[in-house]
């Protein structure tokens, strides 16, 4: 017998950044286009949520939670682990704009650690 999945029911925070009339836009990813001598790349590199430039160097950004409660949802498991919804949203910040933040946006991460780095090798299938 098939069993359902479970639902990925959105959260609703107080905050009117998140919710309302002042609502923000997802993390947006632009596309851009590479020249080299002899190679053309498309590539897509998200916007800084902070000055709305595209993020050319990955390493040099944060993925960060904004209007974070302490709220969060269990939705469910993965690979035997319980996953749970954070109330906020996370946006990518170039550094500048993350140390110019009045907050200190918890949770964050690297955004290398979320957007790998095409300039890096790929990760061979395997482990190897």
């Amino acid at each position: 017998m098939h069993k359902a999945a479970p639902s990925l029911e959105v959260m609703q925070s107080d905050n009117p950044c998140i919710n309302g009339a002042g609502a923000t836009q997802p993390t947006e990813l632009v596309p851009l286009m590479v020249k080299g001598r002899r190679r053309l790349e498309y590539r897509f590199a998200p916007v800084c949520h902070g000055c709305g430039q595209p993020i050319l160097n990955i390493n040099e950004a944060n993925v960060a939670v904004v209007g974070g409660g302490s709220r969060d949802k269990l939705i469910g498991k993965h690979n035997g682990k319980s996953v749970y919804r954070i109330d906020g949203r996370a946006f990518v910040f170039c550094w500048p704009c993350d140390r110019a933040q009045e907050e200190n946006n918890v949770p964050w991460e690297y955004a290398a650690a979320t957007f790998r780095s095409r300039d890096e090798r790929p990760a061979r299938r395997g482990g190897k």
